[in-house]
């Protein structure tokens, strides 16, 4: 199990195949202020579907990212990085309740019997869930992912000159950008991104569930352009300018992105049978929308015309104050750090966490 001890001078950077985003904070007793951001366009071909197909291109990328930033220098070279959802293999299992000293054993049985995966071509993590003493079992929430790419990620950032201190999956750094500390309501959150959309299901303060579609802002503008006739930069201002307003191009832009988000509604179903059958939870659920093409225009409202669940837009601002009050990234656009900013609270919020 690859496990690093964060610190508090490490600063958090989002990999997706088409952004690379930065983010870190200075704390001051029990204050956080944003120290430094930046944001960058990844050439396409350099990463494709989470996998880094030429890390020393990368590598340089991410020297520009980290010598560009807004505001104050990066001052560390500890770095904590996001792991690709659309890689990693959530389940959560049951394995008999054992001491400390035998859990990492123990976990990796349970994988082994639930996972059809080979454990030496694997990296995998674990977070307990609860335990039931009368039945002397343990339910913990397992993450897979192919042991060759972290092991390129890592490969990647040493190039860059960093040394990364924790690998985490994007799913645990959203939710700890959007979840107020010690809550525990269930939630399901949906972040459409440019490349594609993660539903993760949080609960009981861990990450019980998460599946990645491959519905995207990109692929929004790319069936605008062509059902519209529109070149691709026509078609991205029409999706930013209509959004989902029936009134708004008289229509035209919602009636091509609404049929691509049905697949996130039956995804939504998927998750809630689970939470509530396989589970056996109870909890009320909320769904929280987040990712930048969640500020699309009419979003908000079409899913809670959709799910009869309590639908809001997650906002970092409001978990993190001083993202407020900050002038390195537009307000317009923090939502678009939402995983930057969970992988730069890590080491602030979670100190003694365990790696993704």
């Amino acid at each position: 199990m690859l496990s690093f001890n964060p610190f508090l001078k490490a600063f958090g950077i989002d990999i997706s195949d088409l952004r690379l985003r930065l983010v870190q904070f200075d704390k001051s007793r029990k204050h956080l202020s944003l120290r430094c951001a930046n944001e960058i366009v990844v050439p396409q071909g350099m990463i494709t579907n989470g996998e880094i197909l030429n890390e020393l291109a990368v590598a340089n990328l991410v020297k520009k990212l980290v010598e560009g930033v807004s505001g104050k220098r990066v001052r560390s070279h500890y770095v904590i990085a996001s792991l690709p959802e659309r890689k990693t293999f959530f389940k959560v299992i049951d394995i008999p309740l054992v001491p400390e000293k035998e859990m990492a054993g123990t976990i990796r049985w349970g994988i082994e019997q639930n996972i059809p995966v080979t454990m030496d071509e694997v990296a995998y993590d674990w977070q307990v869930i609860s335990q039931d003493q009368k039945h002397a079992t343990l339910r913990a929430a397992v993450a897979v992912i192919p042991k060759t790419i972290p092991e390129s990620y890592v490969s990647m950032l040493e190039k860059a000159g960093l040394t990364p201190v924790v690998l985490e999956t994007e799913s645990g750094a959203i939710a700890r950008a959007l979840m107020p500390v010690h809550d525990e309501l269930a939630t399901i959150f949906v972040d459409i991104g440019a490349s594609r959309t993660s539903l993760i299901l949080y609960d009981e303060g861990g990450i019980h569930y998460s599946s990645t579609i491959e519905i995207s802002g990109q692929e929004m503008t790319n069936s605008i352009a062509r059902k519209l006739s529109l070149t691709p930069e026509q078609a991205e201002k029409a999706k930013q300018i209509c959004g989902l307003d029936q009134r708004k191009g008289r229509g035209a832009v919602r009636t091509v992105v609404l049929p691509l988000l049905e697949p996130i509604f039956y995804k939504i179903d998927e998750i809630i049978n689970f939470y509530k059958n396989s589970l056996n939870k109870k909890h009320d659920i909320s769904i929280v929308l987040s990712g930048g093409v969640s500020q699309m225009i009419g979003m908000e409202q079409y899913f809670k015309e959709k799910i009869s669940l309590p639908v809001s837009i997650g906002n970092p601002a409001e978990i993190t104050p001083s993202l407020a009050k900050q002038t390195l990234i537009p307000q317009t656009h923090i939502r678009s750090f939402t995983t930057a900013v969970g992988l730069a609270l890590r080491p602030h919020l979670s100190p003694d966490s365990m790696m993704v």
